[in-house]
């Protein structure tokens, strides 16, 4: 009896330990997943930070036109929070129409 009943108490406390690293995947997949959506390519980088407290990823993609995208997504949620790229001068239509002025 004790021998299953400390079986049982090491099963429930490693248990205990997983669930966050399991969740944290479950974030990464869809930071993932929802960056591949928006823009197909491969990652070239991905990164953990901590932005005001916050856990967020930064993820790099490599487009198929040679264009490097990068997205800042929340970990715990999965939203993209930032998508930006760059260009090759400030004349680009693409720079236009999303620039932003501090």
């Amino acid at each position: 009896m004790k021998s299953s009943t400390f079986y049982l108490s090491t099963f429930l406390v490693l248990s205990f330990f997983s669930i966050p690293s399991w969740a944290l995947d479950q974030g990464l997949d869809t930071c993932i997943n929802s960056a591949k959506q928006s823009k197909p390519g491969y990652i070239i980088k991905l990164e953990k930070l901590n932005m005001a407290g916050k856990a967020v990823y930064e993820i790099e993609i490599a487009d198929v036109n040679r264009g490097e995208w990068e997205f800042l997504c929340e970990a715990d949620t999965g939203k993209i929070i930032e998508k930006e790229s760059e260009v090759t001068d400030a004349k680009s239509p693409a720079f236009k129409k999303n620039m932003k002025v501090s």
